[in-house]
C-alpha cells in the first residue's frame, strides 16, 4: 500500500480538526504526524459522529421547543367558535411552522408559514411570515417571565404584536395584539391550542 506523504496526512488532519472535540484533535495530531513519521499507514481520521457536530448554540435556540408538534387551536370570533391546525417542526436551528383554518380575522380559507430561528449576535428571536393572503413580514422578539412575544412591522400606525403564553407540555396559548401608541394593546384574536 502506498504511503500517505506526512503533509498530506496533516491536512486532512486539520480539515477535521474543528468538528472534534480539543482533547481528542490534539491526540490524533500526534498519532498521525507519528504515523506517517514513521511511515506506517494505520492512523485514520474518523468522521466526526452526530454528537460532535456543531449543536444549536447558545442555550436559547430551544426556547421555541415547546411550540414543536401537531396542534388544534379554537377561539371564539363574530361568527361563533372557530379552529385550526398548527403543525410545527425544528429542522435543525430553525422551526417551521404550517398554520391552516377554514376561517381567520377576516379571511377564509387561510394558510400561513413561518420560520423561526435564534439570532445570537442581536440576542432575539427572527420569525419570517407568509399566508395566503399575500402578507410577507418579519417578526423579532425574545421568550421572558415564561412567554414568548414577537413584535411585528407597523401597519400605517398600528403596531402588532403576538405572543404565546400560559405554556404547558400539552396546551398553550397565542395572541394577536394590535396597538397604536406601543404601550396600550388590544387583543385581535387568543387562541388556545392542545397537543393532538
Amino acid at each position: 500500500m502506498a504511503r500517505t506523504p506526512l503533509l498530506s496526512r496533516l491536512r486532512q488532519l486539520f480539515a477535521a480538526y474543528d468538528t472534534i472535540p480539543s482533547s481528542r484533535a490534539a491526540t490524533l495530531l500526534v498519532t498521525a504526524a507519528l504515523g506517517c513519521a514513521c511511515g506506517t499507514t494505520s492512523a485514520v481520521i474518523p468522521t466526526p459522529s452526530p454528537a460532535q457536530s456543531p449543536s444549536c448554540a447558545p442555550a436559547q435556540a430551544g426556547q421555541f421547543d415547546f411550540w414543536v408538534g401537531s396542534w388544534k387551536g379554537t377561539w371564539t370570533d363574530a361568527q361563533g367558535t372557530a379552529t385550526a391546525t398548527d403543525v410545527v417542526v425544528k429542522n435543525a436551528c430553525e422551526i417551521d411552522e404550517t398554520f391552516t383554518a377554514a376561517r381567520f380575522l377576516q379571511h377564509t380559507g387561510y394558510s400561513a408559514t413561518s420560520k423561526s430561528h435564534y439570532d445570537p449576535g442581536g440576542s432575539r428571536w427572527v420569525q419570517d411570515y407568509s399566508d395566503s393572503v399575500g402578507e410577507r413580514s418579519r417578526w423579532l422578539g425574545e421568550f421572558t417571565g415564561g412567554a414568548m412575544t414577537l413584535i411585528g412591522p407597523q401597519v400605517g400606525s398600528r403596531r402588532q404584536k403576538i405572543s404565546w403564553y400560559d405554556i404547558r407540555p400539552d396546551s398553550w396559548i397565542w395572541e394577536y395584539d394590535s396597538s397604536t401608541d406601543g404601550t396600550t394593546w388590544s387583543a385581535l384574536v387568543v387562541v388556545s391550542y392542545k397537543r393532538t
